[in-house]
């Protein structure tokens, strides 16, 4: 019989990816949580997401920018 760990299927997947290269037991559990998601086509976003996203981009057109300042 197949238990089910509700508290890994009530995180958004942000949180789970964070978790599922840790060698404990939560870290098991997360990657089996990511697989089922990806089985069914199941997604949760977060705010924190979408705002790590964000910092990546800006972080991305700053050093570009840089870059371009450099080269100038």
């Amino acid at each position: 019989m197949t238990t089910i760990n509700i508290t890994m299927m009530c995180l958004p997947n942000f949180h789970l990816n964070k978790l599922k290269d840790d060698q404990t037991p939560d870290g098991k559990a997360a990657r089996k949580e990511l697989q089922r998601r990806k089985q069914v086509g199941f997604y949760i976003e977060c705010q924190e997401e979408k705002a790590e996203f964000i910092k990546e981009q800006e972080e991305l057109a700053r050093k570009k920018a840089m870059q371009e300042a450099k080269e100038a």
